[in-house]
């Protein structure tokens, strides 16, 4: 085995920063300068350094956050319309960050995208906690926590998927995609979700 002979079992084999004598990597002079490093991050994951995708995200949890407040504020009995209209207006507002040419541009698109998620999800678990089966109500959040971590990690394995292959717009259009579906399922089954409270 080439690996065997050349003492590199079990290390890193490429010598790309790296120079391997008697299997081990040697730190020689460093070749690459700090502006070099930069530029090819930017090359590799685009225009912004990958550590400034936390901006874009907290833009995604502030929209959240806000959007749950806004609708504190605004309560409403009838959670049958606020699921089906939240995951059609989340299904829109999701083809927004596809404009986004920076990361700056992409938290403010996804402010506006998060603002329909507390509101549904609050009114997700207020439909679950109306129609679960008495003693099994606890088991039936559980459930729905389980079936959101599932999405995730699935949503995760085909996002990264689709942009190490096509660029990050596949994955969003992939995201806007399954909203759509939900919303619509959400729709045709309304009859299946609980009336909404009368006094």
């Amino acid at each position: 085995n080439t690996l065997v002979k050349q003492g590199k079992l079990g290390k890193k084999t490429g010598e790309g920063f790296y120079k391997w004598v008697d299997g081990k990597p040697q730190k020689g002079k460093n070749e690459w300068s700090k502006a070099d490093l930069e530029k090819l991050g930017r090359e590799l994951v685009g225009r912004e350094p990958p550590a400034l995708a936390g901006i874009a995200l907290a833009g995604f949890s502030a929209g959240s956050l806000v959007g749950g407040l806004l609708a504190g504020l605004r309560p409403s009995s009838d959670e049958r319309r606020r699921i089906i209209a939240g995951t059609f207006a989340l299904t829109g507002l999701m083809v927004l960050p596809l404009a986004a040419s920076s990361i700056a541009t992409m938290a403010v698109l996804l402010f506006f995208a998060g603002l329909p998620i507390a509101p549904v999800v609050a009114a997700v678990y207020g439909q679950i906690g109306r129609v679960a089966a008495p003693g099994s109500v606890a088991e039936a959040f559980s459930w729905f926590g389980t079936s959101v971590s599932i999405g995730i990690a699935g949503g995760s394995v085909a996002g990264g998927w689709l942009i190490d292959g096509y660029g990050w717009r596949s994955a969003v259009v992939l995201g806007v995609g399954c909203l759509a579906v939900g919303a619509i399922v959400a729709a045709l089954r309304r009859g299946t979700l609980a009336p909404p409270l009368v006094g």
